[in-house]
C-alpha cells in the first residue's frame, strides 16, 4: 500500500460518493472509502486512519457538526485533516466549522480545481 493515499468520505448521498470517485479518479494513488452514516465514518476514521476526511453535513444519524467534534475530541482521529463538502451555504455554519477544526468548506457544486487542490495540499502534507 506505500504510496497510497486513504480518504474517507462520510456523505449519505451515493450519487455524491460517485462524483468525488471520479474526480479523484484525477489522482491515481489515492484510494476512497465511502461511509454513508456518521456512526460508520467515525468508526472507518479510528480504523482506517485516513490522511483525509470529507465530511457532509447532512448525515442520517448524526450531523456533521457533531461528527467533527468528535473527530477532534478524539485522540485517534484529532490530527485528521477535515474537509467539509456541504450544499449548506450558511456562512454562521461556515465559520463555526473553521472554528471547530475543519479544513476547508467548500458547497456543492463544488470548484473542482480548488477541491483538488486541498486534496493534493493534504496529501503531499505530513
Amino acid at each position: 500500500m506505500s504510496g497510497r493515499s486513504r480518504v474517507l468520505y462520510i456523505e449519505d448521498s451515493a450519487l455524491a460518493i460517485r462524483v468525488v470517485e471520479e474526480i479523484l479518479g484525477k489522482r491515481p494513488t489515492v484510494d476512497l472509502i465511502p461511509a454513508m452514516t456518521a456512526a460508520d465514518g467515525i468508526a472507518k476514521a479510528r480504523s482506517e486512519q485516513p490522511r483525509l476526511i470529507i465530511l457532509d453535513l447532512g448525515l442520517p444519524d448524526r450531523s456533521g457538526v457533531e461528527v467533527l467534534n468528535e473527530l477532534r475530541a478524539d485522540e485517534s482521529t484529532s490530527q485528521i485533516p477535515v474537509l467539509v463538502l456541504t450544499a449548506d451555504t450558511d456562512p454562521e455554519q461556515e465559520a463555526r466549522l473553521l472554528v471547530s477544526g475543519a479544513l476547508a468548506y467548500l458547497t456543492k457544486p463544488m470548484d473542482e480545481n480548488l477541491f483538488l487542490a486541498l486534496v493534493d495540499e493534504c496529501l503531499s502534507s505530513g
